[in-house]
């Protein structure tokens, strides 16, 4: 483990310096399941960011709300599932941002820093406006961006199809989930290449053989006349990584895409998902429950528990110094730190379904520094005023902290801060 802890700093180290724009931008994410009985928040509230070079893992155990995160990321809710309108999901990629403002013009809005002017006085109005740009010029079809986003949530269904594959792509967790055993692989690769890039006959399937090959299939050539059942399980999850690929995405989001491999194979695919990183400039999104794989490939981290963010900072920051008490029992039970004779630390207990606004902290009927106050105050995340050394912000969502302040000034601190949480939301209602 420390090899792996090790690792983890120095992504950290190196990836700090090459940090700018976020790509893509999640910022109070909501989603809900709502049933003839109950209404599950699956999703409550959570924000995060993820910039080119950068890995963000989001860790937690199953029923956290990883793989429904993922999923409104891309717009793949279903119903009885509904993303709330006043989630907003920012995709940054420039070159996206000015292709969409110049097919709607009328939905572009300007942010104060723009050096965008217009003649015609661009829109204002929340519910048509969903391309913000930031800095820019010209207008209309003419516009040039440098910065700004557009958000997914608002945007109509077509501008949320075409992010879908081109611009963020997403590894699943069982390869066969994404391969069509009735079709070889190479066809199902080349339906994408048509599709996305327009690429038929020899020039597909040359782009085919370089997909398969760039992923680490042997005999690329001949691997694409074979169905996905001929394929061993690493190579699958190798294949449905090419069709990612295939629509050359900035970002990707892989749900838990190790967690049925052999640990040999896991590390192959996490070098793997590395390589393409380094070679294609590559955000990543990384599902998991294994902290292990968290301190490989992980630059950043969001820890998620009943559909919250509990804390959040950089890798080697949360390793070295973990807040929570429950990153602090994940970290624990991890294989290998336990001294040995001893037992794995567990966590008693499992993550509840939670079906009612937070009113209090979830974490409280596991926790073992739970008190009195954890049954009433909804703990809201504010900085641990304990920074890393990279300088990135650590977040906490416990009552326990800020640390070094007395039990009365911790919890005012966390009911002014959930009053003023209210305060926006009212504020977005009434604009």
């Amino acid at each position: 483990m420390s090899d792996e802890m090790g690792s983890s700093e120095r992504r950290s180290d190196s990836t700090q310096s090459e940090r700018s724009e976020p790509l893509l931008s999640v910022v109070d994410l909501r989603t809900t399941f709502r049933t003839d009985k109950e209404t599950v928040h699956a999703v409550d509230g959570i924000s995060f960011a993820v910039s080119r070079h950068e890995t963000r893992a989001i860790v937690g155990e199953s029923g956290s709300g990883k793989s429904v995160t993922a999923r409104s990321v891309l717009g793949l809710i279903d119903r009885p599932g509904r993303v709330h309108p006043d989630s907003r999901i920012r995709y940054h990629d420039p070159a996206f941002v000015q292709s969409v403002a110049r097919t709607h013009p009328d939905a572009v809005s300007y942010g104060p820093d723009a050096e965008a002017k217009t003649t015609a006085q661009p829109t204002t109005d929340a519910e048509n406006t969903f391309v913000r740009i930031q800095e820019g010029t010209g207008s209309g079809s003419d516009v040039q961006v440098t910065r700004g986003y557009v958000d997914l949530v608002a945007a109509p269904s077509a501008v949320r199809r075409s992010v879908r594959g081109k611009e963020i792509a997403m590894v699943f967790q069982d390869a066969m989930d994404s391969l069509n055993p009735v079709y070889t692989v190479g066809n199902q690769i080349k339906e994408l290449l048509r599709t996305h890039r327009d690429l038929t006959g020899s020039e597909a399937t040359e782009a085919a053989v370089d997909l398969l090959a760039s992923v680490g299939i042997p005999d690329p050539r001949r691997r694409l006349r074979e169905y996905p059942h001929q394929y061993s399980g690493g190579m699958q999850q190798r294949a449905t990584i090419a069709l990612a690929l295939a629509c050359d995405p900035e970002l990707l989001i892989c749900d838990e895409p190790t967690t049925a491999l052999d640990v040999t194979i896991q590390a192959q695919i996490l070098e793997l998902l590395e390589k393409l990183q380094r070679e294609r400039d590559l955000g990543i999104v990384f599902i998991t429950h294994d902290m292990g794989v968290v301190a490989r490939i992980a630059d950043r981290v969001s820890v998620m528990y009943a559909g919250e963010v509990v804390e959040s900072a950089s890798a080697s920051t949360l390793f070295n110094d973990p807040k929570h008490p429950y990153t602090q029992g994940l970290l624990q039970s991890i294989p290998g730190l336990a001294a040995d004779g001893e037992w794995l630390p567990t966590i008693d207990g499992s993550v509840p379904t939670p079906t009612e606004p937070a009113s209090n902290c979830r974490y409280a009927p596991r926790c073992p520094k739970a008190f009195g106050a954890c049954d009433t105050v909804h703990p809201e995340r504010i900085p641990t005023n304990s920074n890393g050394e990279d300088g990135d912000d650590h977040h906490v969502a416990c009552l326990l902290y800020p640390d070094g302040e007395t039990e009365p000034v911790r919890l005012e601190q966390h009911r002014t801060a959930a009053d003023d949480t209210l305060a926006d939301e009212r504020g977005k209602t009434d604009e």
